[in-house]
């Protein structure tokens, strides 16, 4: 469980320390002042890997091949990229993980491109970003630092007119990161997307959990099912009366 954690230049928060964690906490507060960024620092640290990057809100592929050169300035505080991104979390056992995002230099950039084992990949680079008058990109690195454990590269992001190229690092065995479900504001989820999870979940036995989780929500509902005619939807059935569900519009 988490003790305390504290955010610098990432998002909304130029400095903040945040503290008195249970096992179950009620994040609120009124628009634009950070719950969704406190969330998103408090999964990246906890799972820092290239899809819960990609999958935060702004980082579209199309928007990163239009404007490289701007794709990660959205991460950092008043997005100035000259910062250095820092989420340090210390647990209940009083054991200190902390992450880094920043952008490397240009000699940085060229170690980036060079470490790749891959020689056509490094050729493709080097033409794409040093050859070139025009081109565009940003860079973003991504390392952590553990408790009298020295800095450990993860993994590196260069985005540029065709799309993002990820290299990742060799992580030692000590270095272990947990997997945490996270739905992003960014990510759009259908009705018939929602629909065919249900079955799934139907089919897998885990119905009766899918209705305990509604039933925290509304205490009102007795039956969760799907109806298919017309638009796939989930279907709920209340004490009194039977509606549809439909989780797209709120989600959005």
């Amino acid at each position: 469980m988490i003790k305390e954690i504290e955010i610098e230049n990432f998002r909304c928060f130029g400095t903040s320390t945040f503290s008195g964690f249970h096992q179950v906490n009620l994040i609120g507060g009124k628009n634009n002042v950070g719950k969704t960024a406190f969330l998103e620092a408090l999964h990246l640290s906890h799972s820092p890997q290239v899809l819960t990057l990609m999958q935060m809100r702004g980082t579209n592929q199309e928007v990163l091949k239009a404007a490289p050169e701007k794709a990660w300035e959205n991460l950092f505080f008043n997005q100035d990229q000259t910062a250095i991104v820092s989420i340090r979390y210390v647990n209940e056992n009083n054991i200190a993980n902390l992450l880094e995002l920043f952008t490397p230099s240009k000699k940085d950039l060229l170690k980036i491109i060079f470490d790749s084992e891959c020689v056509e990949e490094q050729q493709k680079l080097s033409d794409l970003l040093l050859h070139s008058k025009d081109a565009a990109f940003s860079v973003l690195n991504i390392v952590t630092h553990e408790t009298s454990k020295h800095a450990v590269p993860l993994f590196s992001l260069v985005a540029h007119s065709k799309g993002v190229w990820v290299r990742t690092s060799k992580i030692p065995e000590y270095v272990n990161f947990k997997k945490i479900g996270f739905l992003s504001n960014s990510v759009s989820v259908t009705n018939r997307s929602l629909a065919e999870q249900y079955d799934r979940c139907f089919m897998q036995g885990h119905a009766d959990k899918v209705k305990a989780a509604f039933q925290l929500i509304d205490s009102s509902i007795v039956d969760v099912n799907t109806l298919t005619i017309g638009k796939p939807a989930i279907y709920l059935t209340k004490k009194m009366v039977k509606f549809f569900l439909w989780l797209y519009s709120v989600m959005r």
